[in-house]
């Protein structure tokens, strides 16, 4: 990017006001984007000068940015990373990706050596073109794939790898005093730990919510969570029931060999050998999915008026077609949705399959207090009226990559 350009994208920038109209605040984010990513190469090529220049140019550069000797080294880590993937370098400098998209390689990169890591840093290279119009989420879904192909033994290499990354941190935060922990763990111990909090959670509070349970939803969730963790590191709470998985079988998605994917509901990716070991002592329960329609569920899915809240077989159902959230690219996981009535029920609706749709508290306030209004097709075809007449629409659920 010449100074010219840079300059145009400055001046653009600088013009937003309170007079400003929606496109141009929308093309002042754009050029925001644009800006921020220049900035980021521009504080990479600093880092590298710094290397020259001093013993610890780490500490120098936090200094000199009144900011952390972690922010620091991530700077140097990108300086690193820019260097085995120099298509990026020209990217970045061109705003066209950003430091978030150099950081998911950086991550890639880091879990391999020698060939492999040179393999990977290739194949990455070659697709900076894929970066330049993805979200780094996209992105980072992108990377994996690749990651599997450079492994490809099943994933056994790479699960032995996070296996070995294992990590926990902590620390008190300076402000509020309180004590973090950070854990980094393999997919099959995640799991393992997620799911005995989760299932410690139900098993504690289902009946009563504690004292100074927050009300937000999402609140509520992340501190009751907080509460079964202690729980379980001081050996309380109750025995656990057998654990359950629901599996989405998607006909009209294929694999590599021509047959149906089946997705294990899981938030990892986990070898298939390791995931024996996973559900061997587990109940499973299958749903069949096509496109927008469920060809086969376990349970009731339709309850009528006989009850306003969904059955957990209704719930089993609706993750097989919505991974997250249903209103378009809202990324809030099913497990955190409300189940909405698309016909409201003081309205008259029914609690049947074909009524109910997952979405996020957000959105779920939006359609109840701010005037969002859904539509849903018989296909699942979802329409989503803003108030300002901006139309979202989404064909039916399709499986999440």
């Amino acid at each position: 990017m010449d100074l010219d350009e840079l300059f145009d994208l400055v001046r653009a920038v600088a013009r937003l006001d309170e007079g400003s109209d929606r496109a141009e605040i929308t093309a002042g984010c754009e050029k925001l984007t644009r800006l921020r990513a220049w900035c980021d190469s521009r504080e990479v090529r600093a880092g590298r000068l710094l290397v020259r220049e001093c013993a610890y140019p780490e500490k120098v550069m936090a200094d000199a940015a009144r900011s952390s000797l972690r922010d620091a080294r991530k700077v140097m880590e990108r300086a690193t990373t820019l260097d085995e993937v120099p298509a990026f370098e020209q990217a970045i400098s061109a705003g066209q990706v950003g430091a978030a998209h150099v950081d998911v390689v950086g991550t890639a990169l880091r879990q391999f050596d020698g060939e492999e890591r040179r393999e990977l840093a290739t194949r990455l290279d070659r697709l900076v073109g894929v970066a330049s119009v993805a979200t780094p989420d996209e992105w980072a879904r992108r990377v994996r794939a690749e990651i599997q192909k450079v492994d490809d033994d099943n994933g056994e290499k790479r699960h032995a790898r996070q296996r070995a990354a294992m990590r926990l941190s902590s620390r008190v935060d300076r402000v509020t005093g309180m004590g973090k922990l950070w854990a980094s763990l393999d997919p099959l111990s995640f799991v393992k730990v997620s799911n005995r909090i989760d299932a410690l959670v139900e098993a504690l509070f289902a009946e009563q919510a504690p004292e100074g349970c927050p009300s937000d939803p999402l609140e509520k969730q992340a501190y009751l969570r907080a509460l079964a963790f202690v729980a379980v590191c001081e050996g309380r709470g109750a025995a656990m029931a057998r654990p359950e998985f629901t599996i989405v079988i998607d006909t009209r998605s294929l694999d590599d060999e021509g047959r149906p994917v089946i997705d294990w509901g899981l938030p990892v990716d986990i070898p298939p050998s390791v995931l024996a070991d996973l559900v061997c002592d587990a109940d499973v329960e299958a749903v069949i999915v096509c496109g927008g329609a469920v060809l086969h569920a376990p349970g009731r899915l339709d309850l009528g008026r006989s009850t306003r809240l969904a059955n957990r077989w209704q719930r089993r159902a609706l993750r097989a077609l919505y991974p997250t959230c249903a209103v378009p690219d809202c990324p809030v996981r099913f497990s955190l949705c409300k189940v909405h009535h698309v016909k409201w029920w003081r309205h008259g609706g029914r609690t049947d399959l074909e009524n109910l749709l997952p979405v996020c508290v957000r959105h779920h306030s939006a359609i109840h207090h701010e005037g969002w209004q859904v539509e849903l097709a018989a296909d699942r075809t979802l329409t989503v009226t803003l108030p300002d007449r901006t139309v979202m629409t989404t064909g039916p659920p399709a499986r999440a990559a």
